[in-house]
């Protein structure tokens, strides 16, 4: 028991799950009566929601399209895609997520390096019940390096390339005045991270 003077806060009063009797007892200045008022008070039990509200990636689209009731997805990305960032948020602000064991909060990202091929990520959301867990998972596909070697198109500052350039046609003439001692050629390759060389060199880039 303890004795505060009146209109002063009483010390911390832990609380336990669920209904919580906190009695508050008065006697009078003569020492001859006393009044008990009691208050009950109810702490909530702790969520067991272990859902995320949303899954964003930094790369490609997640498939299907995010609903917390669906804990599979997949998505793609580009061969020079190396990293993706997963940003999960969760429907409850005091559940707490991992991705693949390391700990990110809400609405936060986390970096994750690309092999080629399929990546398994995991998202794991514990819900503040500290029991309740989901987990998510997205399935990254890395692009192997394209094998595309092909122009797109190919054209000179000099004369005219025949016959009219086609991706499938390897070989090309032109002719050029004699006053024309240089020219360039400006090749576009249909995969824009191919190496392309003329004569061994690089083009020049603007």
């Amino acid at each position: 028991t303890t004795v505060i003077n009146s209109g002063t806060p009483s010390a911390l009063i832990p609380l336990s799950t669920g209904a919580n009797l906190v009695t508050t007892t008065i006697t009078s200045q003569d020492g001859n009566t006393t009044k008990t008022y009691t208050v009950t008070i109810t702490r909530a039990v702790a969520s067991a929601d272990a859902t995320l509200a949303g899954l964003g990636l930094s790369n490609g689209t997640l498939s299907p399209v995010f609903n917390s009731c669906n804990n599979t997805y997949l998505a793609s990305v580009a061969n020079t895609v190396s990293n993706i960032t997963i940003t999960p948020s969760a429907a409850n602000a005091a559940a707490t997520i991992t991705i693949g064991g390391t700990t990110v909060a809400s609405g936060s990202g986390l970096s994750i390096p690309l092999n080629l091929g399929d990546n398994l990520i995991s998202i794991t959301v514990t819900a503040a019940d500290g029991t309740t867990t989901q987990t998510y998972t997205v399935t990254v596909n890395r692009a192997a390096p394209s094998a595309d070697a092909t122009l797109a198109g190919l054209s000179t500052d000099a004369g005219t390339i025949s016959p009219v350039f086609d991706t499938s046609t390897t070989s090309y003439t032109a002719t050029v005045d004699n006053g024309v001692s240089s020219i360039t050629l400006s090749p576009v390759s249909n995969n824009p991270d191919a190496i392309i060389l003329v004569n061994g060199n690089q083009p020049d880039v603007a």
